[in-house]
């Protein structure tokens, strides 16, 4: 899914990634909008009122709907589903995860990539699963705690870890 696209919009993207993750996909890789030269986008992105960087990687800017401060937003929840989801293996348990709290894949997502940048959890982008999975558990701890829902933290301690 690519975020910044003409016309798109931070909820508009929130929306997209609610359906997708919907699905069970078993990977979801975002992106921002690259507006590169040869392209038709690119002969035509004054019309659209876009603007990007002038170097390599092209990313958008702002458009007309999706400001500076919205597409950092859809980087952070990008950052997020790439870690937690992905990277996380988290296929097989987060729809079930998302009931427990009542929560779009989105917002939660975004409480996720909240609290990994308050525990420096990206630091190393170069986290191996065991990694990924104790910070998922601890998130999710957290989450309990926050909800009222400590009884249910005990059948999140025995998430499936896959090798």
């Amino acid at each position: 899914m690519i975020y910044g696209l003409p016309g798109d919009t931070l909820n508009g993207f929130y929306n997209s990634v609610d359906f997708a993750l919907k699905l069970y996909p078993n990977n979801l890789e975002t992106f921002c909008l690259s507006v590169l030269p040869g392209t038709k986008l690119f002969d035509d992105a004054s019309g659209f009122n876009l603007e990007f960087e002038e170097k390599a990687p092209y990313h958008i800017i702002k458009t007309p709907t999706f400001s500076e401060s919205d597409l950092e937003k859809a980087g952070k929840l990008s950052k997020a589903c790439n870690y937690f989801y992905n990277d996380g293996r988290a296929v097989p348990w987060f729809n079930s995860v998302l009931r427990l709290f009542k929560m779009s894949p989105s917002v939660f997502l975004r409480e996720f990539s909240s609290w990994a940048e308050n525990k420096h959890v990206y630091k190393d982008d170069g986290s191996d699963f065991i990694s990924i999975q104790k910070h998922q558990l601890e998130f999710l701890s957290d989450l309990c705690k926050k909800r009222s829902l400590l009884n249910y933290y005990q059948i999140c301690q025995y998430i499936p870890s896959v090798s």
